[in-house]
């Protein structure tokens, strides 16, 4: 009799964490552009970029399923927007190619030379 396991339900936090911190890898490969970017846009127009550090984009350390974004600076100014409430976002590699992007849920508005500030952000791997 064969058996064939089926997708797992869960993840430990561990596994989670080191899923994400394995784009440390991906994002930091074939360089073209000097520093990953967490690009936060409005439908495809791009508000804002916030610079990832070059080779360690993101970094682990509660061990809970997360990773936090390394940032080269908190803040970035907007290069568009008309207080645009952002909807989307992509995580850009060195390579310049989106390797990551999703939905964000957001209230503000973003306008166009504006100083955005990011402080902290995680991206969270989830459980199954």
């Amino acid at each position: 009799m064969a058996n064939t396991l089926g997708n797992p339900t869960s993840k430990s936090n561990t596994a989670r964490e080191n899923e994400i911190l394995s784009y440390n890898t991906t994002l930091t490969a074939s360089p073209s552009i000097p520093n990953p970017l967490l690009r936060v846009r409005k439908s495809s127009t791009t508000l804002v970029d916030f610079t990832l550090n070059a080779s360690t984009p993101f970094s682990g350390g509660g061990v809970d399923g997360s990773a936090t974004f390394n940032f080269t600076s908190p803040s970035a100014v907007a290069v568009a927007g008309a207080a645009d409430i952002p909807d989307n976002y992509q995580l850009i590699g060195r390579d310049n190619a989106a390797h990551l992007s999703g939905p964000i849920t957001a209230t503000d508005g973003i306008t166009v030379g504006q100083t955005v500030n990011a402080a902290t952000i995680t991206a969270t791997e989830p459980a199954s």
